[in-house]
Parts: structure tokens; C-alpha cells; sequence
């Protein structure tokens, strides 16, 4: 059954216009100087209505400093969250273990920005669990129990070579053996799929 979805005719952006203009002219009129009002002819809408103006103006005021104060909040906390994040994946990338840290290098040398990896595994858990890595949202059909993940930007740096093991300088053949070797089974397997995807293509461009 589908949702029923209504289209809404208010708008944050013009309601905070529209109470702007109500905030300036209410305070205009309850601060500019007695004699400017009896030239404007507005002393006696005062005289009738000045306690209306008055509610009018303290009201918005207080609306726009809820405002002012739910932003400084959400500011502050966003702040703490990435603050928290960045201990996190830093005390994490001190202490990689051979699977994290071969898992990591991955996306360093197929030059990719994400991956998609299983989700229940314990390395990407861990990984996950100290705002390493990060999953995203992806369209793409993926097998039950994988997703595609990115490191995280609290986190990146921290991805050092260093922290990752990685020559400074280009890869030699025996590194390249060695990454290949140290690579957990489900990226291999990932790889192999991969490759016997693009060859299956191949064949049928060829045919």
C-alpha cells in the first residue's frame, strides 16, 4: 500500500519573512518617539492597540531567540559529535590490526572512494564502531547482508602510511605480492567476482 503524500503549502523560509516584517513594524511602532506617531497619525492605533503591538513583539522575539538558541545547540552538538568521532577513529588507527589494516589499504590501492563490504563482518563492525568507516546510501543492486562503505571523514587523517603500512614511495613487485597475500578472503572473493564480470562482458562484446 502506498503512502498518501500531501503537498504542504507552508514555507519555513517565507513564515520567518513574513514575521520579520511583523517584528520590525511592531517594534517601529512601539519605540519611535510619541510626537513622530501623532505625525503619522498612528498615536491613537496605539493608544487602542499598543498592548497587542507589544504581545506581538515579544512574542516574535522570543521565537527568534528559540531559534537563535536551537541553532547554537545543534551547532554545539555537531561539533561534540565530530570531536567525539575524530578520538575515536584516532585511538582506532594507533592500534589497526592486520585485517583492519589490510582491509583500509583496499581503498587506497583500487584508487576508489568506497567499497561495498559485508556488513557482519568483524573487521568492518569494528571499523564501523570507532567512525572508521562510515556506511552509505546506495541504489545499486547489492547482495543480502553487504553494503557500500567510505571512510569516514572524521577519520581520514588518520590514513596514513604510516597507520596503514603503505610505502611512501611507488609500489615494488614484491610489495604488490605482498598486498595481494594480506588481502581478507571476502575482498578476494569480491575481486574474483569482479573480474569474472568484466570477462563474461568482454565475451559478449566480442561475440
Amino acid at each position: 500500500m502506498k503512502a498518501m503524500i500531501y503537498d504542504s503549502p507552508f514555507n519555513r523560509s517565507s513564515f520567518n519573512r513574513a514575521l520579520l516584517v511583523a517584528f520590525v513594524i511592531s517594534g517601529l511602532l512601539l519605540f519611535i518617539p510619541d510626537p513622530m506617531l501623532a505625525k503619522l497619525n498612528l498615536a491613537g492605533v496605539m493608544a487602542h492597540y499598543g498592548a497587542a503591538v507589544s504581545l506581538i513583539y515579544l512574542g516574535i522575539l522570543s521565537y527568534f531567540a528559540v531559534q537563535a538558541l536551537s541553532m547554537i545547540w545543534q551547532a554545539m552538538s555537531e561539533r561534540w559529535r565530530w570531536n567525539r568521532n575524530q578520538d575515536l577513529a584516532r585511538n582506532k588507527a594507533l592500534s589497526f590490526d592486520h585485517e583492519e589494516r589490510a582491509l583500509l589499504r583496499e581503498f587506497f590501492l583500487q584508487r576508489r572512494s568506497s567499497l561495498i563490504l559485508p556488513i557482519h563482518q568483524e573487521a568492518v563492525q569494528r571499523l564501523t564502531q570507532t567512525c572508521v568507516l562510515q556506511e552509505i546510501e546506495s541504489n545499486e543492486p547489492l547482495q543480502e547482508g553487504q553494503a557500500r562503505f567510505v571512510i569516514a571523514a572524521s577519520a581520514r587523517p588518520f590514513m596514513t602510511s604510516n597507520n596503514l603500512r603503505l610505502p611512501v614511495s611507488e609500489l615494488t613487485d614484491d610489495d604488490i605480492r605482498y598486498f595481494k597475500a594480506a588481502r581478507p578472503e571476502y575482498i578476494k572473493a569480491q575481486l574474483k567476482q569482479q573480474w569474472r564480470e568484466q570477462l563474461k562482458a568482454q565475451r559478449r562484446q566480442a561475440a
